[in-house]
């Protein structure tokens, strides 16, 4: 972010899943996991090169039987990016981010919800330039990582791409996709990976304001949920 300036994105979605991947890959039935979350993301130019960033979220998850169910903190995340090198069209960044165990514990849900409560530290690189498609403009954004997660919980590879189209002065279609891979930590918590696919669109209302509609399809993965769910959410920039 340019120094001095900054944006809140306040939204909220619902994700359902009734199938699962198993460890071969291929689709089964499972007990239904449902997850309603309310989210934040605020970022801050503190200086020409680093911006500050806070993202917390709230969520109710449960999966399968009420007794599997949790109400708090997920994900909630702090932390700054350092912007280390950049043209007018071109940019490289390093981000940082912190994940503290704000939820209450409850070793019942664990397992059956991943470890929501645990520490997390989420690490990457961001890649990120401007492009022209048949004179539409547009950007691309590419971000390998890692997150470093505690309570005995495996590691993860993640992988982030973004891609934009601005239509029209006003509008944005904005295309995303999510990957992640964790090794087995043990009988219990098996070797996961999966695929997101997000799609949304943002209107511009005015310059400091814009709305977003959206959808996400987990579209691939191993002994993970096949999630599949809406959001909404409201942009301010200052």
């Amino acid at each position: 972010m340019p120094e001095g300036q900054g944006q809140i994105i306040a939204g909220g979605g619902y994700i359902e899943a009734s199938r699962s991947f198993n460890q071969f890959g291929k689709s089964v039935p499972t007990p239904t996991y449902r997850k309603a979350a309310i989210s934040g993301f605020a970022e801050y130019g503190l200086t020409p090169s680093l911006t500050i960033i806070a993202a917390p979220t709230a969520a109710r998850m449960q999966a399968g039987s009420s007794g599997n169910a949790y109400s708090g903190s997920d994900e909630s995340a702090f932390g700054a990016r350092l912007k280390l090198w950049g043209t007018a069209t071109r940019t490289l960044a390093f981000q940082a981010l912190v994940e503290p165990p704000l939820g209450r514990s409850n070793p019942a849900t664990e397992v059956s919800l991943g470890g929501p409560h645990a520490f997390a530290a989420d690490l990457r690189l961001q890649w990120g330039e401007s492009l022209s498609v048949f004179g539409t403009p547009g950007f691309l954004s590419l971000e390998p990582g890692a997150r470093l997660r505690g309570g005995g919980w495996p590691d993860e590879a993640r992988f982030d791409i973004g891609f934009g189209l601005r239509p029209t002065p006003r509008s944005l279609i904005l295309l995303q996709g999510f990957a992640s891979s964790a090794a087995s930590a043990g009988p219990l918590i098996p070797r996961t990976a999966y695929a997101k696919l997000q799609l949304s669109y943002v209107y511009d209302l005015s310059p400091k304001w814009s709305v977003q509609v959206g959808a996400l399809r987990t579209l691939a993965g191993t002994d993970a949920a096949r999630e599949t769910g809406p959001f909404v959410g409201l942009w301010y920039r200052f």
